[in-house]
């Protein structure tokens, strides 16, 4: 859900295509996503942050659960 946000929000994945798909998964595992901001720099950084929780590595440092996640987001829904 989160990078399919990330997506919808910037235009751009969250990790750029690789000429491979070990390529793409070394850069999944060693290099951090853009934030937000540095595509759209118009948005809340507190969207910027939910969104990079739900993306984080670590199990542990997202939200614990869809609905936590969507709550992050809701001071943001139109």
């Amino acid at each position: 859900a989160a990078a399919t946000l990330y997506r919808l929000l910037c235009g751009q994945n969250v990790y750029p295509s690789a000429p491979s798909v070990e390529q793409l998964f070394t850069r999944i595992l060693q290099t951090e996503p853009a934030p937000l901001s540095s595509h759209r720099p118009d948005l809340h950084p507190e969207l910027g942050a939910a969104v990079h929780r739900a993306l984080n590595r670590s199990p542990e440092a997202r939200h614990p659960d869809c609905l936590a996640f969507a709550t992050a987001l809701r001071p943001f829904a139109g």
